[in-house]
């Protein structure tokens, strides 16, 4: 089907079945979507969209409209309803909450009000044909049609000339607004009236496949399966944000990782500063203790020679000429003294 996983954005995987069918990864192709509702959130377009695909988006609803605008800039977007025939019609608007709800039929309507009395007034919006549109806009081949109305579905492909206009693939919802009642016994006629082949209920839409494309209704006949190998838009959204955090986790790690290596770095800077100033202050320690020790033996040598010559003077003091001559000695010190103080 598509050459990576494909993410399905469709409320019910209609574009899983619609992928499996035109590979749009392949070839460009072109749609026509009537309720095309939001551009994203439960829209059977938006894949394709996104893989190059163009077409049609018609939505009466004016912000979903807006939304489509902004989103898809480039396709073509018409702000209507589709009925049997051009005019106009009052549009009520859908209940809180569920913006595909809003619907042409005042039947459904009051359905919907019963559960929120205060529901917003009706406004009145255009209704064209769909063949007018088809006249106006689209190319000759458009490869599906996708119906999803509220109610409407009838009117819709009443106002279809199908012996020009030949999608290759026709998806209509198929039963009553938030219900599981059927309601094609009341449009399917016309499909099979014009060469249109029934090939699939996939619990809410019908798929029918034009006269003379056999493969198509072949590969459309199963609905979307884990072969399809497609992933939810939600469970995809969730996979990202954890990825997303995951990859946040990373930089945070590879932060803390780069901030413990520069500290690492200082820490090593430091050890370098500090070792060098202790083997330094080995070295000036050893220099220190090795003049302490040669100051030692200098020491040691000097007390050894104060000895010697206090051996020598006690020898000298203890000979009779040193005695002998003390008084000499006194008498010419005092000379000496004497001789000191004359002017």
């Amino acid at each position: 089907m598509a050459h990576e996983t494909f993410v399905s954005y469709a409320q019910n995987r209609e574009d899983v079945v619609l992928a499996r069918a035109f590979a749009p990864d392949e070839q460009p192709g072109f749609w026509i979507d009537v309720g095309a509702g939001d551009p994203v959130l439960d829209s059977v377009t938006h894949a394709f969209s996104l893989r190059g695909w163009t077409g049609i988006n018609i939505e009466p609803s004016a912000e979903q409209y807006e939304r489509l605008v902004e989103e898809r800039p480039n396709e073509i977007n018409l702000r209507c309803a589709v009925g049997r025939r051009a005019g106009f019609a009052k549009l009520y608007p859908a209940p809180s909450g569920s913006p595909g709800l809003a619907t042409l039929v005042p039947r459904i309507a009051e359905h919907h009000s019963r559960s929120e009395p205060d529901a917003l007034e009706p406004v009145e919006v255009e209704v064209r044909a769909l063949a007018e549109i088809v006249d106006q806009y689209a190319p000759a081949v458009v490869d599906f049609l996708k119906v999803d109305v509220e109610g409407f579905e009838s009117e819709v492909l009443s106002g279809v000339n199908w012996q020009q206009f030949r999608p290759r693939v026709v998806v209509v919802e198929a039963l009553e607004p938030t219900s599981s009642a059927p309601t094609y016994a009341e449009w399917e006629p016309t499909l099979l009236a014009h060469d249109y082949q029934f090939v699939l209920f996939d619990g809410l839409n019908r798929f029918y496949v034009a006269a003379g494309e056999d493969e198509l209704a072949r590969v459309i006949a199963a609905p979307a399966n884990v072969l399809d190998e497609f992933i939810d838009h939600q469970a995809f959204l969730e996979f990202k944000r954890a990825e997303e955090y995951a990859l946040s986790l990373e930089d945070a790690l590879a932060r803390e990782r780069e901030g413990y290596g520069t500290e690492l770095r200082v820490l090593a800077r430091r050890y370098r500063i500090m070792s060098d100033r202790a083997e330094h202050a080995d070295e000036l320690a050893a220099n220190l203790r090795d003049d302490l020790a040669a100051a030692q033996i200098r020491g040691a040598l000097a007390l050894a020679e104060a000895a010697r010559l206090a051996g020598y003077v006690d020898e000298i003091e203890a000979t009779r000429t040193f005695r002998y001559t003390r008084r000499a000695r006194a008498i010419y010190g005092m000379m000496r003294r004497l001789g000191s103080r004359r002017p």
